[in-house]
Formats: C-alpha cells, structure tokens, sequence
C-alpha cells in the first residue's frame, strides 16, 4: 500500500528538473549529430518519468526524441514502432510533433505517400494552432521528398516558404541547406552558394555535424570543375556522416567521390568508392540510391569494357528502377490528390503568413521568385527547356495522346565519347558542342514537338502525333546531322556522333516507364556500337 501511495504522488520538482535537464542534454546530442548518445539520455528520461504523475509531456517529448535518435541510427522500423505505440495514447494538441516525426519516420522507409499524408495532417493541425515552425517544418520535409522525386522546382517553392516561415535557427539551418540543394538542381550555382553560406553562419555552434555534412556535399557538388576541392569538400562530408552512422548519406557521398574519380580517369578508386556505395546502400530503404549507385556501376564496367558486369548492373539498375516507377493508374490518382491537397493547404498557409507576417515583402523579393521559377524551366547553358520542364508537360501530352488515340514517341538522346571530347579538347569545347547541337536539333522541330536538355549531354525529344516508325526516321534525321555537320570550326578534328534511343507511348506507360523504356533504348544503341538508333525489343 505505501508503494502504491508513492507512486501516486506528483514528481518532486527537483526530479522533474533533473528530467527536463536530461532530456534537453538528449536533445542537443540528437543536433550535434550523436544518435546514440541521444538515444541514451532518453531512455533515461522515459525511466524516469514513466511512473511520474503530471510528467506525461515530458515523458512525450523523450519519447520523439528517442525516436529521432533511431532514426539518424537507421532504425527507421524500430522509430515507426515507438511512434506508433505513441499515437494510441498521445492528446490532439499535441499531435502536430507526432505528425511530423511520423512523416520523417515514412519518407526515410520509403513511404512518399504515407510521409506527405503526416505532414499534410501536421500542415492542418499547426495552422488552426498557429505553430508556424512547424508549419515551416513540414515544408522542408515536403520540399526534400519533393527533391529526392526529382522536382527541384516544387522543392525549391517549399524550401524558400520554410524560410520565410521558421523563427527557430536550426529550422533556419535546415530550410537553407534544402533551398541550396534545390537551386543546385535547379542549375542555380551562384544562388545556392549563396543560401548555403546563410546555412553555414547559423551553424554558430562547433556540433550540428549532419547539417554541417550536407553543406560539405552541396558545396562538394558545386565544385564539380575543381577536382581538388570537390574531393575535399567529399572526404569532409564522408568522415561527418561516418561520425554520425549515417549510411545513407555515406552512401551518396561515396557516389559522388565514386564519379568524381571517374571523371578524372582513376578508374580504380572509382570502383572502389562505388562498390563500397553499393555495399552500404544495399540494405536501405531509400531506392533512388540505390538505383543511382547500380546505373553508375553499370555506366563505370561498360568504359573499362567489362561486357559482363556492366550488364549485370545496368539489369539491376532497371529492374529496379521500373519497381520503383511503376504504379498503378489508381494508386498514381490517389498520390496526385493528395499532393493537389496539401498544395491547397500550404497556398492558403501562405496567404495567411503573407497577410499576417509578410506584408513589409519587397518588390524585389518578389522578382526574385519570379527570376528563380523562370529558371527552373531553362537550362542554363542551352537556353533550352530543361527536365522540370519534361515533369510537368509530359504527363499532359499522354494524356492527350491517350484520350486522342494518337500515337506518341519519345527520343532519348546522348552525345558519344562526350569525356572524350572534354578531356581531349577542353571543357569549353564541349559546351560549344552542346550549345550548338542545340541549335541543330531545333532545325525543322514542330511547334507541338518537346524538345530538352534532359541532363549533362543528353536531350530528349517528345512527339506526339509520331509512332514508332516517323519516330525512327526523325532520329535518324538527327543523328546524321550530328555526323555531318562541321565541327572542325569549333575545335580542330572534333569529331561529333550520338546515339538514340526510341520508345513509343503504350497504354499502361506513364511518364517514368516511357522514359526509361526509351532509356533501355539508348542503352541498346550504345551498346551495339554507337552512332545508331535503337528502339526497345518487343515485351
């Protein structure tokens, strides 16, 4: 019975404190990049407060951050567990921190669609609260599934309103370290070095060591022309995210020092760098790594020749990569409602924020955002339309092709040798080749036809109204072009030849199985010996 009494009184405040102490210590080890430690520290917490009356806050606040610290552990299963146990008991006014570690918890499993559903609930619970963190806080979870999914410019949107929202400085931190990586997508160099330096003078204190990581990556990245110090900004990055036990972000950075090898023509770090990416990335939920890694092991064994693993790997990489794009119509209905829904919340979440707290916005602030969304669509070098472009038309043109019964094809294009031709005669050189290939591509082009810059020396084209056959004869059109144009004016016995890969729209295919279908294609082309068109082999 005296037991029983005991347990029913209220925690001595000193207690409490010594709690509270032990939980903000936890807190700030989960910032400063030590999971374990803060993994810890809130299994002592939850001792303590677990038979503490009037402690259930504080016994809910330990609880998320032993989740978080699971999390940055790769114990995604085991965080999803603790919060899930969670939600059976936890009060609605405080759900919207629930919400948002449940959606962290989701993107990190691979789960796009269960993590925006968290953040959308999270979105709708902090408006009628007037948490504006957290408000901005579901924006950059948000903005970075929106990145990992390859559209930059609905991650850029999302990150600059996270930095409009957020108050607290690591939201700050985090806001502009994503707004950096979107504007490097978006082939916005001079920009992103710019959010990432704001990123980096937040950074007051010597931890936030995953935070610190990501901008050593970005700015890794950013450096791409300077072998030297994109290789330090790497290694830096590396030794940060193997302090911290994080294998997904060891993983990438072993990707990017892996092509960064490449590029330099050491073939034997190259391979080593991605073989030790493909071991960590191997049991990961996150497969766009993983499919990155297989697509460059393929890319790596086919320049040194080896038929065999180059194979084995680039099968890998599209059977992976059609699992991961392929869905049903159904399930691709629902995704795109929910994402047209938590659009409609956060534009009324920024109406109100704008009429509340952004009415001193300057006009050129807003020719900012307008320069950055026009700049999402055009590729820098070209002038051309770019693959943000491809994301949002494409989806449209199939589906005016489907409803038309008209036929529709797609052409992949890539320049061959194209290291060669920088390595051989300057990194200029091969801009002009592209710059002026442009042009030459656009030559005779169909005011409904799409024509892009898909990415480094690939372009595609889009024709709706062509089948298979007008498609091949286009292609050929290209490709002979390319061979017998002049391009001994831009560099002496520069030699310019491509290879074209063709795909035509069939019922089942959205966008990402069209384009990979026309990627095999291009494989195929490559593979049966360059400067040649190829269409892929009947299912």
């Amino acid at each position: 019975m005296a037991t029983h009494a005991a347990e029913s009184l209220p925690p001595s405040p000193s207690a409490e404190i010594d709690a509270s102490d032990l939980l903000r210590e936890a807190i700030a080890a989960n910032e400063a990049g030590d999971p374990a430690r803060g993994a810890a520290l809130a299994g002592r917490v939850l001792s303590r407060t677990l038979r503490m009356v009037g402690a259930e806050a504080l016994h809910v606040r330990a609880t998320l951050c032993q989740a978080h610290a699971q999390l940055a552990l790769g114990q995604a299963d085991t965080a999803l567990a603790v919060l899930q146990r969670l939600s059976r008991k936890l009060p609605p006014e405080q759900e919207v921190p629930l919400h948002l570690a449940l959606g962290r918890t989701h993107a990190a499993r691979g789960d796009a669609n269960t993590a925006l559903a968290h953040w959308s609930r999270a979105l709708d619970a902090a408006l009628a609260q007037g948490g504006i963190d957290a408000c901005a806080e579901a924006c950059i979870g948000i903005g970075a599934l929106y990145l990992a999914h390859g559209n930059a410019d609905y991650a850029f949107r999302y990150h600059d309103l996270a930095v409009e929202l957020a108050s607290e400085e690591t939201l700050q931190v985090r806001a502009h370290v994503g707004l950096g990586a979107a504007l490097i997508a978006l082939d916005q160099p001079d920009m992103a070095r710019a959010a990432l330096a704001v990123a980096q003078r937040r950074l007051v204190l010597p931890g936030h060591r995953p935070w610190q990581a990501q901008i050593q990556f970005h700015l890794g990245t950013l450096a791409a022309d300077d072998a030297v110090r994109a290789g330090a900004h790497f290694q830096s990055a590396l030794a940060l995210h193997s302090d911290t036990g994080n294998l997904a972000g060891q993983a990438a950075t072993l990707l990017a020092l892996g092509r960064l090898a490449e590029r330099q023509g050491d073939v034997d770090a190259a391979e080593h760098h991605l073989l030790r990416a493909a071991a960590l990335s191997g049991g990961l939920p996150v497969a766009q790594l993983v499919v990155d890694v297989q697509q460059a092991l393929s890319e790596h064994y086919e320049a040194r020749g080896d038929d065999v693993r180059a194979t084995r790997h680039y099968i890998e990489f599209h059977a992976l990569y059609e699992r991961l794009h392929r869905a049903d119509r159904r399930a691709a209905t629902v995704s795109g409602r929910r994402l047209e829904a938590i659009e409609m919340r956060l534009r009324l979440l920024t109406s109100e924020i704008e009429l509340s707290q952004l009415r001193e916005e300057t006009d050129a602030g807003r020719a900012r955002m307008a320069q950055l969304e026009q700049a999402a669509y055009r590729d820098g070098l070209t002038g051309m339309l770019n693959r943000r472009a491809l994301d949002e038309h494409l989806p449209q043109l199939l589906a005016a092709a489907e409803s038309r019964q008209q036929p529709l094809s797609v052409l992949l294009i890539d320049f061959d040798h194209f290291k060669q031709v920088n390595d051989l005669h300057s990194h200029a050189v091969g801009d002009a080749v592209l710059r002026e290939a442009a042009q030459l591509f656009s030559l005779g082009r169909a005011e409904c036809d799409l024509l892009l810059r898909y990415g480094g020396e690939e372009f595609c084209l889009v024709l709706p109204g062509a089948g298979q056959s007008g498609a091949i004869r286009v292609a050929e059109q290209l490709r002979t072009r390319i061979a017998d144009h002049d391009w001994e004016q831009v560099s002496p016995e520069l030699e310019v030849t491509l290879s074209i890969g063709v795909a035509e729209y069939q019922a089942a295919d959205n966008s990402e199985i069209l384009l990979s279908r026309a990627d095999l294609a291009l494989y195929l082309a490559k593979r049966s010996g360059r400067d040649r068109v190829a269409v892929e082999p009947a299912q």
